[in-house]
């Protein structure tokens, strides 16, 4: 059987468009699985069936997962909380991506409040 059928289990269907695979049980060591040969397998294998792939990670600031998984993606998305992350924090981390050579980065801002906002 090929990887993708063993995560079947763990897919959700949240619309007709979308499907969601939840890991399952935290890994013993997620840097074997990332570092291995299992999450190549697994991406090629969803890529031949999905049209887009979101990866949602832990806080930049465990950075293990976050650089094993850059160099499958096309695009960063840097999820922030409005009031809550720290300039410094921002700064440091898209500093950190930048090192690595990664450079296609988006910033999303969330929790922004909606009173007296224009885009609202």
């Amino acid at each position: 059987p090929t990887l993708f059928r063993s995560i079947e289990p763990a897919k959700t269907q949240a619309g007709a468009n979308l499907d969601i695979y939840h890991s399952g049980k935290v890994k013993k060591n997620p840097v074997e699985f990332l570092s291995g040969k299992s999450l190549d397998l697994l991406l090629k294998e969803l890529k031949g069936k999905y049209e887009k792939i979101i990866i949602d990670t832990t806080d930049i600031d465990d950075h293990a997962d976050l650089f094993f998984l850059l160099p499958f993606t096309d695009k960063l998305l840097y999820m922030i909380r409005h009031n809550k992350t720290r300039k410094k924090d921002l700064s440091g981390g898209l500093k950190n991506i930048h090192s690595k050579g990664y450079d296609n980065i988006g910033v999303v801002v969330n929790q922004v409040p909606l009173k007296n906002n224009p885009y609202k």
